[in-house]
């Protein structure tokens, strides 16, 4: 079983969880990065790899132990994922249903998942970049024409589907606001 965790602030958000029982799921999704967070949260904290070759017997684990063995989860190995730049976007953790230690090979397919998962990520970041530049205003930050006539617009269809939508427009002019500005 696999899991990709993405960093957000000082926590770790699941962006993709395979086959994982539901509840170990809902429990480490959001979970504080620190030194004995389990795998994931001790690989962001430190910035290297992390192995549990035993949940049953790892420090690391004292707060999910429980939860990891009743969800058949024996052991875990995790890589932080880097940026081009250095930074930790988040980890990829390998989970088995008995205690095991990776090998050569497991670290290796680890390594390349979480380079592919740091472009995927960056690309997606500057997606998203992109998108907020195209609609913002750089100085000020607030909703440009484009996202104001796009709203609009929603607006409108709104309207269309139900004649009971009501919505308002209000027009604010600021006198000599260029100046400012």
């Amino acid at each position: 079983l696999c899991s990709i965790s993405l960093l957000r602030g000082e926590r770790l958000c699941l962006g993709a969880a395979s086959r994982l029982p539901e509840a170990f799921v809902r429990a480490v999704d959001g979970i504080q990065i620190g030194p004995r967070q389990e795998c994931s949260g001790t690989s962001a904290y430190f910035g290297h790899a992390v192995i549990a070759a035993d949940i049953a017997e790892s420090q690391l684990w004292e707060s999910f132990r429980d939860l990891a063995l009743t969800s058949n989860i024996r052991a875990a190995y995790a890589v932080p994922i880097f940026s081009g730049k250095g930074q930790i976007l988040g980890t990829v953790t390998m989970f088995h249903s008995k205690p095991y230690h990776p090998g050569h090979t497991d670290e290796n397919l680890l390594e390349m998942v979480s380079k592919l998962a740091a472009v995927a990520i960056e690309q997606r970041q500057l997606n998203e970049k992109l998108a907020h530049q195209a609609h913002h205003d750089a100085l000020t930050g607030l909703p440009n024409r484009t996202l104001f006539l796009r709203s609009l617009m929603r607006c409108f269809q709104g309207l269309k589907r139900d004649p009971s939508y009501r919505f308002a427009v209000l027009f604010v002019d600021i006198d000599n606001f260029k100046k400012i500005n």
